[in-house]
């Protein structure tokens, strides 16, 4: 039996029992009454509302997505039902010819695994010691199949718990639902896209699914050329981490410098940076034909050309003196990144070595520094610090710290991708911080002066970041810690770590006032240039300082170096 399903034979019990429907939950412009206690069961806001307000009798909840009006109504008819323990299957999105086929499926599973056992089962009895029959068989297949198709959570009743664990702000729903998801285990070629798509859909990192992706793309390279309805599945920052990962696996550069151009045609000028992650010195003579109309091109219209891009061809260039490529530009003072003036050596590219389905991902090197192909190692002749967002053209605003997790392969903070200095520690630790999980924490320790302030200084090193939102999240009940929670804090960016900028305070706040929250909020200055150093502080007197994770929405911008 399912989660869901248990939860709603107490609802049915308590329905039956007579509870007054004592509370309003106004959704959608549909009003659904249950009692306070099924309320705050099911609702981390309500319960946060009745703490605060115990005389609390409404609350108004938005949908997390839009839906037209239709959907609407089916959602609220599926939503009151469950709150009366008596939802069958909810009917929001529902394809009953879908679920025919699900139970289908099922049942000649059952029968198929069935009809093995009976073979291997020695003439078994009933209760009253009768040898059973074949319809005894039956009856007792259809219980159990019964039972068993109860415990099936298909798609589309994800989609509604996920839709009703985000309305209602229930983590345990989404963790119901999203538990197959959070296994490598399940992860596969045939469900990888599936997975990020419900991710996106509800704000989840794709690390896992990124790396998956990144560990296979030779196979997956030839399951989106098959099907070019594909090529819209992922969007740029989503190619540009699965490339930036060390454990880039493709047939070879050619494969991937021809998916990239077929990219381009399909989604625009903008995949054009993609490039990039082309190490050009592997291409054949005529995807670097190719590849210098691209190149002519991007001259003609802008006279720039790319850095890593430019450096990458001069590495080409060195390799094979005869290519004739126009305009050469001198290579005296080139150092290329694979040791040695120019030098390059096949053997050590690991991302020509395809196997079968990678699910061992996690095993690799995940502290590389160069984990971007065509990186220019620091070397005392190339000068010039310059910025890549304007290349990158980023369209829309992303997790920061998820992307750089996922384009480093591991804790930024523990890899070094990022460095941190906080005021103090109580206890937990600081890469905690960078975890993604509610499970783990951070704590300062108390302020004993109010000059004093408790605050947490994140040094991007390398990068530079810009964002008009962040999240914050305390530890959950799974946790247990939850002194310290911030109630009242700022948050201030600099480039020099010592004239800072406010871009967001929040006081007296009740949000993080619960086991396991997390909260989005919007910054109240708009940043008009990147910036190094992120400080989040305290504005609390007398308090420790508690987290267990911190997330920026917005761009970022790594620094590279270049020869003049």
């Amino acid at each position: 039996m399912s989660y869901f399903k248990k939860l709603q034979n107490c609802f049915n019990r308590i329905s039956r029992a007579g509870f007054d429907k004592d509370f309003e939950i106004r959704i959608g412009g549909h009003s659904i009454y249950c009692s306070r206690f099924v309320a705050s069961l099911i609702s981390q806001k309500v319960s946060n509302l009745l703490s605060i307000d115990p005389t609390a009798s409404k609350i108004t909840l938005n949908f997390f997505h839009k839906y037209s009006k239709e959907e609407k109504e089916l959602f609220i008819s599926s939503f009151e039902q469950f709150l009366n323990g008596n939802l069958d299957t909810p009917t929001f999105f529902l394809d009953e010819s879908e679920n025919s086929k699900l139970n289908d499926k099922t049942s000649n599973k059952f029968n198929n695994d069935s009809k093995t056992d009976s073979i291997q089962q020695n003439s078994p009895s009933t209760e009253d010691g009768n040898i059973k029959n074949e319809k005894d068989y039956e009856n007792d297949d259809e219980e159990i199949l019964s039972e068993m198709q109860s415990s099936i959570l298909n798609d589309k009743e994800k989609i509604f718990y996920i839709e009703l664990g985000k309305i209602l702000d229930n983590h345990d729903f989404l963790e119901e639902c999203f538990q197959d998801v959070e296994e490598n285990k399940n992860i596969s070629i045939e469900n990888v896209f599936k997975r990020i798509r419900m991710n996106k859909a509800y704000d989840r990192p794709n690390i896992i699914e990124f790396s998956f992706l990144s560990a296979n793309f030779y196979q997956i390279d030839e399951i989106i050329r098959q099907n070019e309805n594909m090529y819209y599945e992922l969007d740029l920052n989503d190619y540009e981490q699965i490339f930036s990962l060390e454990y880039l696996k493709i047939s070879n550069e050619d494969s991937l410098f021809n998916f990239i151009v077929k990219l381009i045609s399909k989604r625009g000028e903008i995949y054009k940076s993609l490039l990039d992650f082309v190490e050009v010195q592997n291409l054949s003579n005529d995807s670097i034909e190719k590849l210098i109309v691209f190149i002519e091109d991007d001259m003609v219209k802008t006279s720039l050309l790319h850095p890593k891009l430019y450096s990458s061809i001069f590495c080409r260039l060195l390799q094979n003196n005869n290519q004739r490529i126009s305009s050469t530009p001198s290579t005296n003072s080139y150092i290329g990144s694979y040791g040695g003036k120019g030098s390059f050596n096949p053997n050590n590219n690991v991302r020509n070595t395809p196997s079968k389905v990678d699910n061992n991902f996690s095993n690799y090197n995940l502290t590389h520094t160069n984990s971007a192909p065509g990186h220019i190692s620091p070397m005392s002749t190339l000068t010039n610090n310059v910025f890549l967002s304007d290349r990158y053209q980023q369209s829309k605003p992303f997790n920061i710290i998820s992307y750089l997790t996922a384009a480093s392969g591991g804790n930024i903070y523990e890899n070094d991708t990022i460095s941190v200095k906080v005021s103090s520690i109580h206890d937990g630790q600081i890469s905690n911080l960078f975890d993604e999980s509610t499970h783990t924490h951070f704590r300062t320790n108390k302020s004993t002066n109010s000059s004093i302030e408790q605050s947490i200084i994140i040094d991007f090193k390398n990068y530079r970041v810009k964002f008009d939102k962040y999240s914050l999240s305390v530890p959950s009940s799974k946790n247990g810690q939850s002194v310290g929670r911030p109630e009242s804090w700022a948050i201030e960016v600099s480039n020099d770590n010592t004239n800072w900028i406010e871009v967001a305070r929040e006081t007296e706040s009740d949000l993080l006032n619960s086991y396991g929250a997390r909260e989005i909020f919007d910054c109240s200055t708009k940043m008009d240039k990147y910036y190094r150093y992120v400080k989040f502080h305290s504005l609390d007197e007398y308090s420790f300082l508690l987290l267990s994770s911190i997330e920026l929405v917005g761009y970022i911008t790594k620094k590279i170096l270049y020869m003049e």
